[in-house]
């Protein structure tokens, strides 16, 4: 088999289709000299006066081709380097490119003239082997200096991870670690006609779907193909080829071949070309806009309001204005922020008994209770009003006299206590869930929503049946609201 001889410069050329008359014509050169350097047989020194005229070709081919041709050539060399950012991008290139004994990709692989590749696998069988696989994933994850990106296309509702419950635990907390030291994902769900296994799904990486450093997308596919294939891949560094039918895992080959790896990559792009976002991002202000919209096409259900404490975008009126007055707001922005409490409030909340549907407010009782301990900034003012709001013990306390007053004036709202003990697991993050039709996050980064209903479906009914696992006294109305009255009395002592 004939081999091409090819230098670094070269095969980066031919992974980014660049034509030698290209570079030729960008660099006011004869083609013959390009043709040299590809084939090493004239050195590309940093010395040359082309060098830097070369750098900025390539810089620029990457941009004018979305941002990863270039990246992925570079990969190919280092699979594990950071190439977040131009500077990175132009280091790691000049360091192939001036590297005297650097191998490229193909000098171990043998490309022939056909394209064909040769590489080699560790294969796996059955769930339990694709679980073994994703394991070394984030194995090799964890072993990095440098926080990575991770991707996960799957297409079997991950019945590997979820008829595990064990690993699923580990998985997930595994995931949650690397995620907080900076590593980032991209989670691609291809729904199948299974609510159970999307409900299980979301019972057990609940805490995943709410974390920012992850991208979550769904691909609408609800027919049953004989053979499913999923691409779980770590940077450039490895990737895992899962293919099953007849709903059972059958093999899962994992691949450390640059490659193959870059082509496994390319596939995930153009299935993400044709998914949906899970989530979509929005400032706090267009939050009525949006949910509006969405009330148009969908029915009305239960609102369920998940907090850590009560949140002053939708305490009432006069309290949100004593607290912004007190954090010194301009009139503008005090103004604004009571047109959004009044429009937030009749979407979420209901003060009123005119409103159909019921609205829980379930509030983690060890997080109110660190509110009095801690400097107790709302979120949800803050984003409004692009600064910090401070909240003192006097407003929060009137904030849970308030709830208490409702709760027993209005028999559609309802408030459920939970503690850590309880065996149900809820987002850790402050979020409201429109039965069967949207939910939202709210957090420091902003406000987001999902009214995708595979996913809102699961997490009302994982809702559901984790408050019909709170014992009545944290539930029913009237100790609820004794316990809210004694619990304000204390934060007035507090002060």
């Amino acid at each position: 088999m004939e081999i091409r001889k090819q230098s670094a410069f070269g095969y980066i050329m031919n992974y980014t289709n660049t034509p030698t008359v290209q570079m030729a014509q960008a660099l006011h050169i004869d083609a013959s000299l390009v043709s040299k350097w590809k084939t090493g047989a004239r050195n590309l020194s940093a010395k040359s006066i082309y060098f830097a005229d070369v750098i900025d070709f390539f810089i620029a081919l990457n941009i004018e081709n979305e941002n990863y041709i270039l990246k992925d050539a570079l990969l190919s060399f280092y699979p594990l380097e950071d190439l977040s950012n131009e500077a990175n991008l132009r280091a790691t290139l000049i360091k192939i490119l001036t590297h005297k004994n650097l191998k490229h990709p193909n000098t171990d692989d043998g490309i022939s003239f056909d394209g064909a590749a040769e590489t080699t696998t560790r294969i796996y069988d059955d769930e339990s082997g694709l679980r073994a696989a994703i394991s070394s994933l984030l194995d090799m994850a964890e072993a990095m200096n440098i926080p990575g990106e991770l991707t996960f296309a799957e297409a079997d509702s991950f019945i590997w991870m979820i008829h595990d419950e064990t690993y699923a635990g580990e998985f997930c907390q595994r995931m949650v670690s690397l995620l907080n030291k900076g590593f980032h994902a991209k989670f691609i769900l291809q729904y199948s006609d299974s609510k159970e296994d999307t409900l299980n799904f979301f019972k057990m990486c609940h805490q995943l779907i709410f974390h920012r450093n992850i991208e979550w997308f769904y691909y609408e596919n609800y027919d049953k193909p004989p053979v499913r294939i999923s691409f779980y891949t770590l940077n450039s560094a490895l990737s895992i080829l899962c293919m099953s039918s007849c709903d059972q895992i059958s093999q899962s080959c994992v691949y450390s071949n640059s490659s193959v790896i870059l082509k496994h990559q390319e596939l995930i792009r153009k299935l993400l070309d044709n998914c949906h976002h899970l989530f979509r991002n929005y400032k706090l202000l267009k939050f009525v806009n949006v949910v509006n919209d969405i009330y148009q096409f969908r029915k009305r259900g239960a609102v369920y309001a998940i907090l850590s404490a009560p949140a002053f975008i939708a305490v009432e009126p006069d309290l949100m204005q004593d607290v912004l007055r007190a954090n010194h707001v301009s009139k503008e922005n005090i103004s604004l922020c009571l047109d959004i409490n009044s429009k937030f409030r009749e979407k979420t909340n209901h003060t009123d008994s005119s409103h159909r549907n019921s609205l829980f407010y379930i509030f983690r009782l060890e997080s109110m209770i660190r509110r009095t301990m801690t400097p107790f900034i709302s979120t949800s003012l803050s984003l409004l009003c692009d600064q910090p709001i401070h909240v003192s013990h006097r407003y929060y306390a009137q904030a849970l006299r308030n709830i208490g007053d409702l709760l027993l004036e209005n028999d559609k709202l309802n408030v459920v206590l939970v503690t850590n003990s309880d065996k149900i697991q809820l987002p850790k993050v402050n979020c409201w869930c429109n039965q069967n039709s949207w939910i939202f996050q709210m957090d420091t980064e902003g406000f987001r929503l999902s009214d995708e209903p595979s996913i809102v479906g699961a997490i009302s009914s994982h809702i559901e049946r984790g408050m019909a696992l709170i014992p009545s006294v944290r539930k029913e109305r009237h100790s609820v609201s004794r316990y809210l009255y004694d619990f304000a009395s204390e934060i007035d002592d507090i002060e």
